[in-house]
């Protein structure tokens, strides 16, 4: 799955954000990075609303330090605060990268590791393709110690998720039908259980199942199968939690999801890119006109 990588810097150094966006471009290419800043934001978008999501979503945040970003009372005080917050909290890895010679020494980010080596400012490096390789490389280095990292050391709430999906999955081993589909089912989810995003219950995706089990007249086949897995695993959910999903995790669990096959090498995984994909803008319709339902069965 990509790592989610978020850029906070000051619009008068867009040139150089731009400039490091290339040099990353092809870890982008291979799939082992997202890339988000402020140049993404549509047309018409609330851009704060947009920033705090994104901010929030990233696994890695980029501070990109020069004068423009220490004077920045947006960057320092606000998208700085939020992601310091949640690197304390092990939700996200936050790494100066210093672009322009500045005075950078004073908490919080005295504290972290900074890039490129030595804290030698980009703008310093003759030529500054070099400056952007080092930070290239040492952003590879934090990549690979964020998935180590969460490979093999799953936090607690994590470690309950895992535990609750275990005994999801074997459910639907023993209740799902027919009794084929039921092992195929079950891989899937054996396949996807690692990639749920921090925070993300199983009420949260019970609840994006739910939303996914309505059926609409005319729809095809193809669609009408993958509602009727969504209705079954809602029902199996059910008797595993009762909690009050959020349609926020659940929305976030599918873009994770849609993301790992979009980024799948496997041709095989074309076809559920495509299907994840049309439930992520039907959860995102439904979160946006609030008409989540309580999680469980509806009374007679």
């Amino acid at each position: 799955m990509a790592v989610k990588i978020f850029f906070c810097y000051a619009h008068q150094d867009e040139d150089m954000a731009c400039k490091l966006r290339q040099h990353l471009k092809p870890l982008q290419r291979i799939g082992s990075i997202d890339i988000w800043y402020d140049h993404d934001i549509c047309p018409g978008t609330e851009w704060g609303s947009e920033i705090n999501k994104h901010l929030n979503e990233a696994q890695i945040i980029l501070l990109l330090v020069s004068s423009g970003f220490m004077n920045s009372d947006y960057c320092y005080s606000i998208e700085m605060k939020q992601a310091i917050a949640r690197h304390e909290r092990g939700e996200a890895v936050v790494v100066p990268i210093i672009l322009r010679p500045v005075y950078w020494h004073i908490a919080p980010i005295d504290k972290l590791q900074v890039l490129p080596k030595n804290a030698k400012p980009i703008s310093s490096w003759i030529p500054q393709d070099k400056g952007y390789e080092n930070v290239t490389n040492g952003i590879c280095e934090v990549i690979q110690q964020w998935n180590a990292h969460n490979l093999s050391h799953p936090t607690e709430e994590k470690k309950r998720l895992l535990i609750t999906l275990s005994q999801l999955i074997e459910a639907v081993k023993l209740q799902a039908q027919p009794a084929g589909r039921a092992a195929a089912i079950a891989s899937t989810l054996q396949q996807l259980s690692t990639l749920i995003p921090h925070g993300v219950t199983l009420a949260d995706i019970l609840a994006g199942w739910l939303i996914l089990s309505r059926r609409y007249e005319g729809e095809e086949n193809a669609v009408v199968l993958r509602r009727n897995t969504c209705t079954q695993l809602a029902e199996i959910t059910s008797q595993i939690t009762n909690d009050q999903g959020n349609l926020t995790g659940a929305v976030k669990t599918w873009q994770a999801w849609l993301d790992a096959f979009k980024n799948s090498h496997d041709p095989r995984h074309a076809t559920m890119a495509r299907t994840f994909a049309r439930e992520l803008i039907e959860l995102q319709e439904a979160a946006s006109y609030a008409i989540l339902e309580p999680c469980g069965h509806n009374e007679e």
